[in-house]
């Protein structure tokens, strides 16, 4: 595929997080990495799942998707703040795209940030895009983003992708208050979900979740 094909992809696969019984309440934005698997910041749904992060919630998507969804895994480091990653398994069998993830650790030059937000108190999400660039790194896997646009509310644990090849190189994590631009994950973090905590009895994938994500992730795109 070519750069412009996936960052297309990329935000089709860019879904908004919510509670079961308010579909226009929005917790926050994530993307489709695995066939099933969604890859998002734990702070989205950490205080919203119950003691034992159990409780199921939805995932909204492209097209009118609505998929039942719970917590999957966790990374165990995730309060450190640089490492705020989880990942979220679909409760239903639903065809979706997914994104292109990398694992180079050099920043590109120009990115885009996608997710969802509300515009307004009582209207709609809506989904949200801006053009920004890394401007600096914080900490073994923070990326500062900015200062061409600002990440508004909700569009954390939305993707941050290469504008020149189309590849997801970070999860947007927080903005930056009082100021233009954000914070995100890298995804190079994700190799952190080698030894990830299973949530509520989650086996999905196995005992090295990190090598089995990767593995359906190319399966998928082999087949595209």
């Amino acid at each position: 595929m070519t750069g412009a094909r996936l960052e297309a992809l990329a935000r089709t696969a860019t879904v908004r997080l919510g509670p079961e019984d308010a579909d226009g309440t929005l917790w926050g934005s994530g993307f489709f990495v695995a066939p099933g698997w969604v890859l998002t910041c734990l702070h989205v749904v950490r205080e919203r799942l119950g003691p034992d992060g159990g409780l199921p919630f939805a995932v909204h998507g492209a097209g009118g998707l609505r998929v039942g969804a719970r917590l999957g895994y966790r990374l165990p480091a995730a309060q450190d703040g640089d490492q705020d990653l989880a990942l979220v398994r679909l409760l239903d069998d639903v065809p979706h795209p997914c994104v292109w993830l990398t694992d180079r650790g050099d920043k590109p030059a120009r990115v885009a940030a996608y997710g969802w937000r509300v515009p307004k108190e009582g209207q709609a999400p809506q989904e949200w895009s801006g053009n920004c660039a890394i401007t600096g790194s914080d900490g073994p896997y923070g990326m500062m983003l900015g200062p061409e646009t600002e990440v508004p509310h909700g569009a954390s644990g939305g993707p941050v992708v290469d504008r020149d090849h189309g590849s997801v190189v970070g999860v947007v994590k927080a903005r930056r208050r009082g100021r233009d631009g954000g914070l995100a994950i890298a995804t190079t973090a994700l190799r952190g979900f080698e030894t990830a905590e299973a949530v509520g009895g989650e086996n999905g994938l196995g005992p090295d979740p990190y090598e089995r994500l990767i593995r359906a992730h190319d399966e998928w795109h082999d087949g595209c």
